[in-house]
């Protein structure tokens, strides 16, 4: 899972897995402004042969099966977004949905180049930081996950003890369960970022009393996430940094802007929570989504094209 993108010329090396083949061709649509043949990806993995690419006579090369699997994981992810998917598939490649939505295709755009372009180089595209706006995007759509009750805000990171601290305390005066403070934990250097929790959501009651639904999460970009995906443990950051604890511990939550399907679950089982992918992700993206966010989405990918243009 470690197709990067890192320049204009950019190919899946080695031996990519379907779901980087897709997000290969995904892009190249992008680029192109229409689609991408398949016949054009064969051309740059380097696989030669007869070019049609329904094989009548019965070949069963393992190439042409890789380029249909691509085929069946573009319709997958049709179906796994609910429609909220900006390309359609055909028998020659992959098209671009003249009628999709432009938020989503500017959100799926974002999600998309936030997996493959280089995030320790290029995250940061005219003074926008797609990490924090990654953190932004997850709070909308796991407000929306758990309906119009729920409230969702990005607790955020800092450099130093007090912005933590404040951070905190502020998480603490929204959820507004009663009675708890922050607190540092013993033997603490006060050096903490954000403490593993990026994205914090709850349902709130108009009593007041205490014991409500919360849920804490974490926002990663990239593929290097699954070593990390055992780090957020809500009950963890609750026992050490608010006093007293909530009487419900936090469910966790992991937000990862990839598309895949190795291993699923292993790696939820892992997280101990909900794992939501980029396609889970569209699935609960409103239809309505405040007008800065999507600006800076939409302003951070066209600097990524304009770096990635032929």
């Amino acid at each position: 899972m470690g197709f990067k993108i890192n320049s204009k010329n950019f190919v899946p090396e080695g031996e990519p897995s379907v779901s980087e083949m897709a997000d290969f061709c995904e892009i190249k649509a992008l680029l192109d402004g229409h689609g991408y043949s398949l016949v054009s990806l064969q051309s740059a993995l380097g696989i030669s042969g007869d070019d049609e690419l329904n094989q009548e006579n019965g070949d069963d090369d393992s190439h042409f099966l890789q380029v249909e699997e691509v085929l069946r994981e573009i319709d997958d992810r049709l179906l796994n977004s609910a429609n909220n998917y900006p390309f359609q598939a055909s028998r020659f490649g992959l098209d671009i949905n003249p009628n999709c939505d432009r938020s989503v295709k500017e959100v799926y755009t974002f999600l998309l180049l936030a997996t493959r372009v280089n995030m320790n180089q290029m995250k940061i595209q005219d003074g926008i930081n797609a990490t924090d706006v990654f953190e932004r995007l997850s709070a909308v759509i796991i407000q929306h996950y758990w309906g119009d009750s729920a409230q969702a805000f990005v607790i955020g990171t800092g450099a130093d003890e007090n912005h933590f601290k404040n951070k905190v305390e502020q998480a603490i005066e929204q959820i507004g369960e009663p009675g708890t403070q922050f607190r540092w934990p013993d033997g603490s250097t006060k050096q903490e970022k954000d403490g593993n929790v990026d994205v914090i959501a709850f349902i709130p009651f108009a009593d007041n009393r205490k014991g409500r639904f919360i849920a804490m999460g974490q926002c990663k970009t990239g593929t290097n996430w699954r070593s990390s995906i055992s780090e957020n443990i809500p009950k963890a950051f609750v026992d050490g940094y608010i006093s007293p604890p909530f009487t419900f511990s936090p469910v966790p939550l992991f937000f990862v802007a990839e598309s895949f399907y190795d291993n699923w679950e292993t790696l939820q089982r892992y997280s101990t929570g909900i794992l939501f992918d980029r396609c889970r992700l569209m699935q609960y993206l409103p239809q309505s989504i405040e007008q800065n966010l999507i600006q800076d989405i939409t302003q951070w990918n066209q600097s990524i094209f304009d770096i990635l243009a032929p």
